[in-house]
């Protein structure tokens, strides 16, 4: 079975892009040109999370662009009215951007293994979020029974052993 990407975060200096492959979920995290590739196996996945967010550097970042565009169309509104009417545009626009991130907000899927964290942003994505944490939790399920059950049934199979009794493990201790 090839790598199917579920999802990736981003964040100011790297990336990190989660896959799924047969055995476990890949995390190949970039920084420049440096990839590192790190594993969840399923049979090691403690913990699967589903959250929501806000996402407040994005919005205050567009509320700059969109004072810039204001800004611009107040300063061109005597000169060019065309100009300053697309740049009104544009601020608004943006403004409603704002509106619509922060009231719907992103998911974050986490995968918590034993020694490594997979870690997926979905912003405006709520249905492919579900997807992916439903996916996630069934593979390291399905996993995880099957160990359990050949645990179980390797117990059934393997011989009991009676302990010695201590008088026949001591000897004859009378030389």
């Amino acid at each position: 079975m090839a790598r199917e990407r579920l999802g990736k975060r981003a964040a100011f200096a790297n990336r990190e892009y989660v896959y799924r492959t047969r055995d476990c979920f890949e995390i190949d995290e970039v920084e420049g040109y440096e990839v590192t590739r790190k594993r969840v196996f399923y049979d090691d996945v403690v913990l699967v999370t589903h959250h929501t967010f806000r996402p407040w550097p994005a919005a205050v970042m567009i509320a700059l662009i969109a004072g810039l565009f204001g800004l611009s169309a107040v300063a061109l509104g005597d000169v060019a009215r065309i100009a300053a009417l697309v740049f009104f545009v544009l601020s608004m626009l943006s403004l409603l951007w704002i509106v619509v991130l922060l009231s719907l907000g992103g998911d974050v899927i986490t995968i918590q293994g034993k020694r490594t964290t997979a870690r997926m942003h979905f912003l405006l994505r709520r249905g492919r979020a579900l997807e992916v944490y439903r996916l996630a939790c069934r593979l390291a399920r399905e996993r995880q029974q099957r160990l359990a059950r050949e645990k179980a049934s390797r117990e059934r199979m393997a011989p009991t052993e009676t302990p010695a009794s201590p008088s026949s493990s001591q000897g004859d201790s009378s030389s």
